[in-house]
């Protein structure tokens, strides 16, 4: 595989490392697919991603470990290993890996038959060797596919597309129980306190309440957990019949998210330039033959946690109505990012106050600006704007490099004004560049001059969506914050602008007391001055690495809400075809 691929995954395995006596060619890619029966193909890309992607608590090197042993003979993996000494060691090896997986998903649903004997191919050595080939030149076509011939000039924003898409493609899924905690508060306390009418939309368009559907999502999505699980598949109907309360509940939420492995073949490949994987992120659960049913990609299920009930709700509505919930949602994450915020610079007494949350500069009664949040060190300011918004797949897909750059500016800046339009209002990197050259310029020093005494300050972009920390996209938006800021012709300094994810805010809340925030902007931007590196991979390659607790709020938080889930689904766990993780909760 080409080096353009150390983006994100490091260098997968080519298929001439371990089957040099093999052509890695399309053609011998096609006569491979031929030997492998298409549902159990499916059912094994499945088992394989839920190993390397899924939300266990397990390192990479263990992820990869786990599934090469099973799959390869020792023959097998004394030439993986060799080939691992050669690029570094294990660490810059990827055997498999989602963006792999997804792809040999999608030629299995063209290529691939169900043969005699469907069913009973997971135990055949000879079923796992044309498996690890077909794998193997699934990653080559990936590669391919994602980095389209670029040259490697870092400076070019022409890698932007080949790096978000080889960052979520090589992702493993955020750690469970934050995610579920965090999508039971925001769909069943933020969301509807924005848009108070979400809950009785949100069944009218399902048939199911929101609960209903959050518990169906957190027991198939807890399932999948470990990577002991030996189910490679389970049958929906077991799982309802398990329970003594959800049985139409399932059937209800299963028809939901679920599509037919024969429907694949139509999804994946029409008009995948532009949809791309949109179909699995729609509907993740594949039903195969014999009553057969899986989950194809753990981080596509996982998102129903958090936006499932969003993205269903707006399946029914068009225009306006469209563009108000999706306010209402960035309204609702603003508010669950500010809570953390508050309970992290919780005081007892205003006289110390460093947190300032919707802090608005008036004109009269016009609202010039609103500060999502700011934090006020004196001397030193950090200026938060929050932001909830996704990229559209095609125009990452999209080949013209511009169309993803304007789709960049569209949701996290500013469009120009153009033959007299209507000008877009300034929203993130534009909204944060109004703010800070206000107060800079000293137009504005706060509602009561307490930002006067800032000498320095730190403009930080809050995202929800886990893409902004791809490489290169920081810079981007760094380069689009200094032109919206131009010269502010002010004795105060602004650090370049730094893109934060709300996983890395979690991450924060319980390891702030071991060092500050500020400490912590201000070593990132002297080892990163151009935020190529996003901070959370700043972090894991830093000393701050090994002062990160876990989340002690979001735990106790999570601990409370997994009562309710037990309390709601009455299920005889034993009966069921998924079982829930030892111990009774995710990791």
């Amino acid at each position: 595989m080409s080096q353009q691929n150390r983006l994100a995954v490091g260098s997968s395995v080519p298929l001439s490392v371990v089957f040099p006596e093999q052509q890695s060619s399309k053609e011998t890619f096609l006569e491979i697919l031929a030997n492998l029966s298409r549902d159990d193909a499916l059912i094994m890309c499945a088992y394989i991603n839920t190993i390397v992607t899924g939300s266990a608590s397990l390192k990479r090197f263990d992820r990869q470990k786990y599934a090469v042993e099973f799959l390869c003979t020792e023959t097998e993996i004394q030439k993986i290993s060799d080939f691992a000494k050669l690029q570094g060691g294990f660490e810059h090896i990827a055997v498999f890996f989602r963006g792999q997986l997804l792809e040999l998903a999608r030629w299995i649903a063209k290529h691939c038959k169900n043969l005699p004997g469907g069913g009973e191919s997971f135990n055949s050595p000879q079923f796992k060797k044309y498996f690890l080939q077909a794998a193997l030149i699934s990653g080559e076509l990936w590669g391919e596919r994602i980095c389209r011939g670029l040259l490697i000039e870092h400076d070019n924003n022409q890698w932007l597309s080949a790096t978000i898409k080889s960052t979520e493609e090589s992702a493993h899924a955020t750690r469970l129980r934050y995610l579920l905690t965090r999508g039971w508060l925001l769909n069943i306390k933020y969301l509807p306190s924005s848009y108070p009418a979400f809950s009785s939309e949100f069944q009218s368009a399902t048939g199911l309440t929101v609960k209903q559907y959050l518990v169906c999502v957190t027991f198939i999505s807890s399932s999948l957990t470990l990577p002991e699980i030996k189910n490679y598949s389970f049958n929906p109907q077991e799982v309802a019949a398990a329970t003594t309360n959800y049985q139409d509940v399932f059937f209800k939420y299963f028809a939901l998210e679920s599509q037919s492995s024969e429907s694949l073949k139509d999804s994946l490949w029409q008009d995948f330039s532009q949809k791309g994987y949109l179909s699995l992120r729609k509907r993740p659960i594949i039903n195969c033959e014999g009553n057969r049913s899986i989950v194809i990609d753990p981080i596509f299920h996982n998102e129903k946690i958090t936006v499932g009930p969003l993205f269903h709700l707006l399946s029914k509505t068009t225009g306006r109505k469209d563009n108000d919930i999706f306010s209402a949602f960035g309204s609702a994450f603003e508010d669950y990012a500010t809570d953390i915020l508050k309970r992290i610079y919780h005081v007892p007494s205003p006289l110390i106050q460093r947190l300032f949350c919707n802090v608005k500069r008036q004109n009269n009664k016009f609202t010039v600006f609103e500060i999502d949040a700011v934090l006020n060190y004196e001397t030193a300011l950090v200026i938060f704007e929050i932001k909830a918004s996704w990229l559209r797949e095609d125009k990452i897909l999209d080949e013209m490099t511009d169309n993803l750059l304007n789709e960049l500016r569209k949701k996290y800046g500013a469009i120009p004004q153009t033959n007299g339009s209507h000008k877009e209002r300034p929203k993130g990197v534009a909204q944060l560049a109004k703010i800070v050259q206000a107060i800079a310029k000293r137009e504005w020093l706060g509602e009561n001059n307490e930002f006067e005494n800032a000498k320095l300050i730190y403009p930080v972009l809050l995202v929800y969506n886990e893409q902004m920390a791809s490489l290169l996209l920081g810079r981007f938006l760094n380069e689009e914050f200094n032109s919206l800021l131009g010269h502010t012709h002010s004795e105060v300094n602004i650090t370049p602008l730094i893109t934060m994810t709300i996983d890395d805010l979690e991450n924060l809340e319980s390891s702030i007391d071991k060092f500050s925030l500020r400490d912590l902007l201000s070593d990132y931007i002297s080892k990163v001055p151009d935020c190529t590196i996003s901070l959370r991979n700043f972090i894991a390659q830093s000393e701050y690495n090994d002062k990160w607790e876990k989340n002690h709020e979001l735990d106790v938080k999570f601990n409370e809400l997994w009562q309710q889930f037990q309390s709601e689904l009455t299920q005889d766990i034993e009966g069921a075809a998924l079982k829930l993780p030892q111990g009774g909760s995710p990791p």
